[in-house]
Formats: C-alpha cells, structure tokens, sequence
C-alpha cells in the first residue's frame, strides 16, 4: 500500500471479516456459480466501494485476491478499470486442494533459482527481509485460519475450484483492463501452466518476475513499481483506442 501511494495513487484495502458476512445480498444467479467464500469476499470488495463512494477503480490483487476481485468485477464490470493480478488463483486450470496445500508448502524449495538468470536482469538479492517476511506470512496465516478453521477450509477449497479465465475474456470484452504478473520460482500457480491458459483474447498484458509466490510482499518497491508502469500503460492505451474511436 505504501509503495504504491508513493506512486501518487490513494490506495485503500480491506480485511475480510472471519465470521458474518449476509450472503442474502449476493446476486441469485451468482449463488452457486462460484464457490460460496470467494463471492462472499467478492461482495466485501463492493460493499467497499459503495460505503466508501466510489465509482470506479483499479485493483492489484495477490494470490486468491485476483478470484474474489475477478468475481467482484465480473458482477459489477462498470466499477472496474483495470486489473492487476499478481501470481493469481484460478489460472492455471484444473486444480486441486492436495495440491495447492503442496504448493504452499513447497515455497523455499528452488527459492532463488531465478537469481542468476539472464532473462530476468533485476538483481534481487535473497535478504533479511525476505526471511522475515516469510516468517510473518506464516504467523499471519495461522492466526487467521484459527480463527475460523471451517471457513478457512471452504476457503482453501474454494481456490482450488476456482477458474477465472472465462470471467477475464469477458471482462476485456467489456473494457476492463486485464493484466497477469507471474513468478517464475512460483510452486504455488506455477508461471508455465499459467502460461498455457492465459490468451491474447483475455489480456492487455502478461508480464513474468523474478521471484517465488511471495514476492510481492518482500519486494514491495519493486513488484509495485511494475504494477504501476503496468496500470499507466493501459491507460494510455485504452485513452488512444477512444481518441481512433472518435
């Protein structure tokens, strides 16, 4: 949040609230078409926005924050600019819990391996901070899974049964702006399965990073400074498509 308002941009978030939440205000026919607990955080994203009053905006969204703002975004498309979605959920096909669970657990293995590869010519040096973001990250994660350990499992299930690909041609059909940022050390939703779904028809842009699932949060100045390039450069091109329009 911080890297970005010093982009010049007013950045708001939300923690999702680990009990309640009236699902009675959820579109019918979006109840059942995705999983219970992602359209309910859905549905937090725009109880937001209206209580806050504003008319549209742009999201940057981690992990299975790109499910629950896609879903957000698919119910409310007017509301929506541009979508940044960095190492997101529900993009890489077919998937299950046992797997994600592994994925997770497998996030220090080959950390790194992108480190000395030409292709990618930031230097990201593997640091403290790194470590105690880690560290941070896991702390957090149990306290919110104990608070609520049956929610947390929908959750966990939900990710795994999640598929937003559809829901991004539609949204680029309809003008939202659409772009993918992947890790190439990510094992959580590895960055070549991701590759194999994602489609021109679906995408303003997908760009590939150093680093693992979590790097967003260890190299906040970074990741978001290519967030920000990313969310100005729609915007030019999305200004220039209306100007040969007119």
């Amino acid at each position: 949040m911080q890297a970005l308002a010093e982009k010049q941009r007013r950045v708001i978030s939300l923690d999702h609230p680990r009990f309640g939440g009236d699902m009675s205000i959820a579109p019918e026919e979006a109840v059942g078409k995705y999983p219970n607990e992602e359209l309910r955080k859905a549905m937090n994203i725009l109880g937001v926005l209206d209580q806050k009053g504003i008319e549209k905006v742009d999201v940057v969204a981690h992990s299975e924050g790109a499910v629950n703002a896609v879903i957000a975004a698919v119910l409310h498309p007017e509301k929506f600019r541009t979508l940044v979605l960095v190492a997101p959920a529900g993009m890489i096909g077919e998937d299950t819990f046992t797997r994600l669970l592994k994925g997770f657990a497998g996030q220090s293995k080959g950390r790194g391996e992108s480190m000395n590869n030409p292709d990618f010519p930031l230097e990201i040096p593997i640091s403290e901070t790194e470590k105690k973001v880690g560290a941070t990250a896991a702390k957090e994660a149990i306290k919110y899974m104990a608070k609520n350990p049956v929610r947390a499992f929908r959750e966990g299930r939900g990710i795994a049964k999640s598929q937003i690909h559809d829901m991004l041609a539609f949204l680029h059909e309809k003008g939202v702006g659409i772009v993918v940022m992947s890790g190439v050390d990510d094992p959580v939703f590895p960055m070549e399965r991701m590759q194999e779904i994602a489609k021109a028809d679906m995408l303003d842009g997908f760009l590939s990073v150093r680093g693992a699932h979590g790097a967003i949060g260890e190299h906040p100045e970074l990741y978001m400074t290519a967030a920000d390039e990313m969310l100005t450069a729609v915007e030019e091109k999305k200004r220039k498509e209306k100007e040969h329009e007119s």
